[in-house]
């Protein structure tokens, strides 16, 4: 009968997405800023046993020089796991390719399941649900955060005194042009710390077409709720860039604290999160 590592390492390789055709994976993991790059190219150095995993959001982790397939696994996964709230997936075992284009699509799944008779609590972790902050458009117009025929809400707070912040913009304006024609998902981009002009004129100057959501303010660094109550933007923002994927029931799915490099391997994501997120 199997031990418990072995089984350990079929559950393992089977959730992150373990095709019955391996394949060498020589091209590098989606998603890697250039210090994942710079990794993953001495990874490939190593000796066996190796393990490289990868999560949304561009975190990643890897484990060489180990016993066997198991430990590589496990360790490997371990340490992706130190700054992601998500499961990670294994990318590459040994040289072999682990990791399918469907279940990186599936990255952000399960997804949370929720009922107007069972509401999750309010917070800004995955499953819960998301402070109902007030905000609108510059021409004065409520954005709630949730709204019919919306499946997928990218909320996504900024400056552009926030150096990580404006590096990002780029990559997040291209994913955003390439989801334009999903009308289930929309991109809420609010800028804090300056006023609304600064950030558009900033925007105009580098020729982004992002538009830009006014959060209503009790103070420079408040944020006001809708039932009259207040925040700290610190709680919701905790450094600069933050991101949070809401389903359209204003539940959390992912959060990024930070800037994601590469926008364009969330896309897959987003568009499944859009037709399969939020269904009982």
């Amino acid at each position: 009968m199997p031990g418990r590592r072995a089984l350990f390492l079929v559950a393992a390789l089977w959730a992150s997405g373990l095709s019955s055709n391996w394949t060498m994976a020589a091209a590098p993991p989606p998603g890697l800023d250039p210090a994942g790059l710079k990794a993953w190219t001495q990874y490939q150095k190593e000796s066996a046993h190796r393990a490289f995993a990868i999560a949304p959001g561009g975190q990643w982790g890897w484990r060489s020089g180990l016993t066997d397939t198991e430990q590589a696994t496990e360790e490997t996964l371990a340490a992706c796991r130190q700054e992601n709230e998500l499961a990670c997936l294994i990318y590459d075992l040994n040289g072999r390719k682990m990791l399918t284009s469907a279940r990186w699509e599936q990255a952000l799944a399960p997804y949370p399941v929720t009922s107007p008779d069972a509401l999750p609590p309010v917070g800004t972790r995955r499953a819960q649900r998301f402070p109902d902050l007030r905000l609108q458009t510059p021409e004065g117009q409520p954005v709630p955060l949730a709204q019919p025929g919306i499946r997928v809400t990218v909320l996504h707070f900024w400056g552009s005194w926030c150096p990580p912040c404006v590096k990002e913009l780029p990559s997040l304006d291209l994913a955003q042009r390439q989801l334009a024609k999903d009308s289930a998902i929309r991109f809420v981009l609010v800028p804090l710390r300056e006023p609304m002009a600064t950030s558009q004129a900033w925007l105009q100057s580098r020729k982004l077409n992002l538009k830009l959501v006014l959060p209503e303010t009790a103070a420079s660094t408040t944020l006001r709720l809708r039932d009259g109550k207040t925040l700290a933007d610190r709680q919701i923002a905790p450094v600069f860039p933050t991101t949070y994927i809401l389903d359209g029931r204003g539940t959390v799915l992912f959060v990024q604290h930070g800037p994601i490099h590469d926008w364009a391997s969330l896309v897959p994501i987003l568009r499944h999160a859009a037709q399969h997120a939020g269904r009982p």
